[in-house]
């Protein structure tokens, strides 16, 4: 029996020992350069920093288009919403699948297809922002972007929120 507890040791003196001559660029349990939490210093944005005048000028020209279809469709939006509360009120008083409840699902959906644009709108407008975000924030072509989208966003929400009130009221 003596031989059967040498033979594990037989077998493992050399693996151990081929482990001390491994090469050094194996692979070991040493915590590797990815591991390590690493510091990346962000170097501050140029307070001068500025927009070419050609960009500048397209900025601009499409705020003039933007802030133009804002308008348009604000008082759309306004419209749709008031005859949408006028059909509501009529539906209130009268039974489900009536004349009145479908009037008011045709309002609900016309004022869903108003408010359609307003996210293109205001993806456009997302471009232009993260164009100015550099500029000083006191430059006029920054301020004018910022709070037109702002607008839009705002609007993009009040409308949701109606068009959220109008179905709830139609499931009954």
């Amino acid at each position: 029996m003596p031989g059967r507890t040498a033979l594990p040791l037989l077998v493992a003196v050399p693996l151990l020992a081929a482990c001390g001559l491994a090469d050094p660029a194996s692979p070991s349990l040493l915590p590797r350069p990815e591991e390590h939490p690493r510091r990346i210093a962000v170097a501050p944005a140029e307070a001068g920093a500025h927009l070419p005048d050609e960009e500048r000028r397209q900025i601009e020209a499409d705020l003039g288009r933007h802030r133009a279809r804002l308008a348009d469709l604000e008082r759309a939006l306004a419209l749709e919403e008031r005859a949408l509360l006028d059909a509501l009120g009529r539906a209130r008083r009268a039974p489900a699948g009536s004349l009145a409840w479908a009037d008011a699902q045709a309002a609900l959906s016309r004022f869903e297809e108003t408010r359609l644009p307003l996210s293109a709108l205001i993806l456009s407008l997302e471009d232009s922002r993260f164009q100015v975000l550099d500029l000083a924030p006191d430059d006029p072509v920054r301020a004018e972007v910022l709070s037109l989208h702002d607008r839009a966003s705002a609007r993009a929400a009040s409308a949701e929120a109606a068009a959220a009130a109008a179905r709830r009221a139609l499931q009954r």
